[in-house]
Order: C-alpha cells, then structure tokens, then sequence
C-alpha cells in the first residue's frame, strides 16, 4: 500500500509540475477556461480523497497503539491466548509509520495540484 501512495503522489507532482509549465500560455478563453475549471475540480477530489486517507491512517495507528498496549508482553508466566510477540508489534509499528509518511508526502503532492490547478484557473479567467 505504501508503494501505491507514492507512485500516486509521484504522479500527482508531475501533474503539478505540469500545470506550472502550462501556466504561461493560458490565455482568458472560453473553451481553455471550462478545461482549467474541470482541472481544478478533479484535483479538488483528489484533495479531499486524500484527507480521508491520511484521516484512515491515522485512526488505524490509534487503534494499533491501543493494542500493542494491551497485547505487550506481561509479567506474569501464565499463557495468554492470542497475545502478540514484541518483535511482531513493533514490526507492526514500523510498518505503520512508514505508511504515515508515504501519506504525508501524498497529502502534500495533494495540496501542490490543488494550489497550481488554482492558480491556474485564475490565469485562464
């Protein structure tokens, strides 16, 4: 999944990047003018779709720290059925916060398309 959210977000700042090299030769048409606004609502999608992806990530982290608390490793010698090895929850962990990242820098390339798909929009008014 992680590799997913980065080649989306590679793909998002080449759109961005894109949008920037487009910027100078838009001119206040009509018909560029309904294409810049149809650019402008699709990255304002992919900025909403984004949020809720990072809002899921987040909430699955929550929920993974409140489990590796009550799974952790007691004191006790009694056999816990169930119970999670300590290797295992930190894999978990680390396999968690590198997918916080890869979203991070989603939400990011997010917010550089919605932010030059404006601005362009602006330029084709």
């Amino acid at each position: 999944m992680g590799l997913t959210l980065k080649l989306i977000a590679g793909t998002l700042n080449q759109v961005s990047a894109m949008n920037r090299r487009e910027f100078s030769a838009v001119s206040p048409e009509t018909g560029v003018s309904s294409y810049t606004n149809a650019i402008l609502s699709y990255s304002r999608k992919v900025d909403r779709k984004t949020a809720l992806i990072s809002s899921l990530i987040a909430g699955l982290g929550e929920k993974n720290k409140k489990a590796a608390v009550r799974d952790a490793v007691s004191s006790r010698k009694a056999k816990r059925a169930g119970g999670k090895k300590l290797t295992q929850l930190l894999a978990e962990q680390n396999a968690l916060q590198a997918l916080a990242a890869d979203a991070k820098k989603l939400r990011g390339a997010a917010k550089a398309l919605s932010a030059t798909s404006r601005w362009l929009y602006i330029a084709s008014k």
